[in-house]
């Protein structure tokens, strides 16, 4: 079983990815630290929840989707 990071790790590569400067991306940023992109990813976004801020993907209603609990053959 891989041995967890301790917490400043992922403090200090959230600090990182998000202070990057334009033309960064966050593959770079995960290769520089010896992460998965993914990795680095899921601690953002975990990082957004914990602070309150809107930076998670919220999903929109659009008029071209369907609603999956639609079906017309009930």
């Amino acid at each position: 079983m891989p041995v967890p990071y301790p917490q400043e790790f992922p403090d200090d590569v959230v600090r990182v990815a998000r202070n990057r400067e334009k033309g960064v991306t966050l593959a770079q940023i995960a290769k520089d630290f010896g992460l998965h992109e993914m990795t680095l990813s899921k601690w953002l976004r975990q990082a957004a929840v914990g602070n309150g801020e809107d930076r998670v993907l919220k999903l929109r209603p659009t008029p071209n989707v369907i609603p999956l609990a639609y079906s017309p053959y009930r």
